[in-house]
């Protein structure tokens, strides 16, 4: 007899093969025990913007995550939902109205389309709205300039290699007092690397967080003009989205480059709104693989790796 697997509708997951166990409704700890049991290997989800299988999988990095498939046209599509903890009905409805729309997908493909939190679970994103009076300013294009190197500057050669080898983990944070050579010494390296970069410099206002995405995607298109476009869209709505599912499409566009890139956020120590260095910790959890973060900072808190 063909299998049953549990699947979700109307919020709430069915165990068909187990009858004798309650229904559990989404964004519950039963929700994401059942989750991170280890015999839960699959579920299908369905909704009214569209429905998909998700299956639990192993990431070379580690641990368990899952991904949704479904057959678009005759074709397999996928989309990367996280782990365990990131599976709102929030983040499964999202994905099934991405994978619900052939244009956007490629076929046998994993766009990151949600975020792996660092705590156990996920504030769920309506708890979290996007409040920025900011949007509208015109942006400084010198914060997205890296700084000029002047010729009579000091070489440091075993900091430039060190900075090389970072390039083998996800991120390289730069951590000293103020007028230690930092920016210079990471923007002679820059002209030394045959790396494309995108390059921000923060300040104290951008604090403010839908300030703080717009100069992170304006950053970012250096790398590749497309990347941001719909989170921009959205960002300029009248009820923008939250800022955890803002990050969540651009993340999905970062898992598109197609070459190995860096992305610089400089004076990074100016930001202290929680809501953005939980939006950068997002970034860090699911960071593509062809794409490095640096940090020159003067502390290496509050987010740490």
């Amino acid at each position: 007899m063909t299998r049953r697997i549990p699947y979700v509708a109307a919020g709430v997951l069915h165990r068909p093969d187990r009858p004798d166990l309650p229904a559990v409704a989404l964004d519950t700890p039963a929700w994401w025990s059942w989750l991170d049991d280890p015999t839960t290997r699959s579920f299908a989800f369905h909704d009214a913007v569209g429905s998909f299988t998700a299956r639990k999988e192993q990431r070379q990095r580690g641990g368990a995550y899952w991904t949704a498939y479904r057959r678009v046209q005759g074709k397999l599509v996928s989309a990367y939902l996280g782990k365990s903890a990131a599976l709102t009905r929030e983040r499964l409805t999202m994905a099934a109205a991405r994978l619900a729309q052939p244009s956007t997908q490629v076929p046998n493909q994993q766009p990151l389309l949600s975020f792996t939190p660092s705590s156990p679970h996920p504030i769920p994103a309506s708890a979290a709205p996007l409040q920025t009076a900011k949007l509208a300013e015109p942006l400084q294009t010198a914060k997205l300039a890296e700084p000029r190197v002047h010729s009579k500057v000091v070489p440091r050669p075993l900091l430039i290699a060190r900075l090389a080898a970072g390039l083998t983990a996800p991120l390289t944070l730069i951590a000293a007092g103020a007028g230690f050579g930092k920016t210079t010494s990471l923007a002679l390296w820059l002209q030394q690397a045959d790396l494309a970069f995108a390059w921000v410099t923060l300040d104290t206002e951008d604090n403010d967080p839908g300030r703080w995405l717009r100069y992170l995607i304006a950053a970012l298109k250096n790398l590749a003009p497309t990347i941001g476009t719909t989170t921009l869209a959205l960002l300029a709505s009248p009820q923008p989205p939250p800022l955890e599912s803002l990050m969540t499409m651009l993340i999905n566009d970062l898992a598109a480059l197609a070459q190995p890139s860096l992305l610089v956020l400089d004076d990074y120590q100016v930001i202290t709104t929680p809501a953005i260095h939980q939006a950068l910790q997002l970034l860090i959890d699911d960071l593509p693989t062809q794409l490095h973060l640096v940090q020159p900072r003067g502390n290496l808190d509050p987010v740490m790796v």
